[in-house]
């Protein structure tokens, strides 16, 4: 139930109960105000027989005796005293009913506001234990996250030879468990991309291959542990910009790991990490020159050259 119907719910059931409650309290109040004449009329025995009433009446003037004010049950005469007292006991069994509903109404309202709270806090109790179920199922993914293995990937440029009109770049893909347990199956691949490619294009397809490939199949990856890849862009000098700004991207180099964890059962699908990284040259000023953008690139090996994450990363 939605928290908008539990409380028009509960706005029905406290009415209902204030209603109940404002009824009994003014039926209550209103009987106060009756006098006790009205409410407990004194029976006064009244006998048909007139010698009873007056002794004068009763041949040799013997009195006879009265009875004011007694219950008309007790030790009734004739036809007349059972009827009222047959009257007497209705009157006083209504009175007791009466009595009897008044108190049973006092007690359903007390039970009517006691379901109420029953309701409200048992809600409340039901929502508590809802919010600590997540908490804790949230506790133990972030456990679980924590302590599983996680494959990060990296790239970085080893040398650089220059043959002619050459331009070979050595490079290194690094894949490193960077979790807390080992990682099971674990499959990597590699590959870079030069200028006139169109490198989201290659991406989105060697990212396709590679998850529907089992090539390059590693046993495990303890933490901390590291797997290389080795890999060479040859460019030619032609292709590289002439005047090349600090932006300007000369190849790339894509990679991806697949892999399980501990707690995974043996059905499920593999985790996986993917990375693009661009790689260019760090440029103080302009080049105008082929030569000398030719010689600027024989002497970085490797550390004029910026390494630069590319388009969407991947992580399972």
């Amino acid at each position: 139930m939605s928290g908008s119907d539990w409380g028009k719910g509960i706005a029905v059931v406290t009415g209902v109960a204030l209603l109940f409650l404002c009824f009994g309290l003014g039926f209550y109040v209103a009987s106060l105000n009756y006098s006790n004449n009205q409410r407990h009329q004194q029976y006064r025995y009244a006998s048909d027989k007139p010698e009873e009433v007056d002794p004068s009446m009763m041949p040799g003037g013997v009195p006879a005796q009265t009875f004011e004010y007694r219950r008309p049950c007790d030790d009734p005469k004739g036809h007349d005293e059972s009827d009222l007292c047959a009257q007497w006991r209705a009157a006083k069994a209504g009175e007791d009913s009466a009595f009897w509903a008044k108190w049973g109404f006092w007690a359903s309202t007390a039970g009517l506001i006691g379901l109420f709270w029953t309701l409200y806090y048992t809600r409340k109790a039901v929502e508590d234990t809802g919010d600590a179920t997540k908490a804790m199922v949230r506790q133990n993914e972030l456990s679980e996250q924590a302590q599983r293995a996680w494959i990060d990937i990296e790239v970085r440029v080893e040398r650089i030879v220059i043959e002619g009109n050459l331009f070979s770049i050595y490079y290194r893909v690094i894949f490193t468990n960077i979790g807390e347990t080992m990682a099971t199956n674990v499959i990597t691949h590699s590959s870079g991309a030069s200028p006139g490619e169109d490198w989201s294009d290659y991406v989105a397809r060697k990212r396709a291959n590679w998850l529907s490939s089992n090539k390059n199949e590693v046993d495990a990856l303890m933490p901390g542990e590291e797997f290389p890849h080795w890999g060479e862009s040859n460019l030619s000098i032609e292709h590289m910009p002439w005047q090349p700004d600090p932006e300007r991207v000369h190849f790339i180099v894509t990679a991806l790991a697949r892999y399980k964890i501990a707690t995974d059962p043996p059905e499920a699908e593999p985790r996986v990490t993917a990375r693009t990284f661009t790689v260019g040259m760090r440029h103080e000023r302009p080049l105008m020159q082929l030569q000398l953008y030719r010689d600027r690139l024989a002497n970085t090996e490797g550390d004029g050259l910026v390494v630069t994450p590319y388009g969407e990363s991947l992580t399972t």
